[in-house]
């Protein structure tokens, strides 16, 4: 993470360094609309909007994985409930098995 933002300072400054050496007039059009300004403001502008648009891609991916997470927890709870279940049955029926066994070795037993 910190290595992260040491990237982006670096990148940062390197924008504001560049913006700084470009800054002549320029005519910026878009569709119909036109508006003459600083080539820094256009160079800052759109490292602004590169910015917006990588954070708010970010935030929907931590959304997803936000919901994909609390989906499974809710899953993983589930099988637990159902793997404790299976576990009750499980020893209910060696439980039996036993007894059964238990008779079958006493009558066996009676019979002889």
């Amino acid at each position: 993470m910190q290595a992260y933002l040491i990237i982006a300072l670096v990148f940062a400054i390197a924008v504001a360094i560049f913006a700084v050496q470009n800054s002549g007039a320029v005519t910026v059009r878009f569709l119909n609309w036109q508006s003459d300004t600083s080539l820094i403001f256009v160079i800052l502008g759109s490292a602004v909007a590169g910015a917006l648009a990588v954070g708010l891609v970010g935030f929907m991916k931590q959304i997803s994985l936000s919901i994909k997470l609390r989906n499974t927890s809710i899953r993983l709870h589930k099988l637990q409930e159902e793997y404790d279940r299976i576990a009750v049955e499980n020893d209910e029926l060696r439980y039996q098995l036993g007894e059964t066994t238990l008779k079958t070795r006493l009558e066996v037993g009676q019979d002889s």
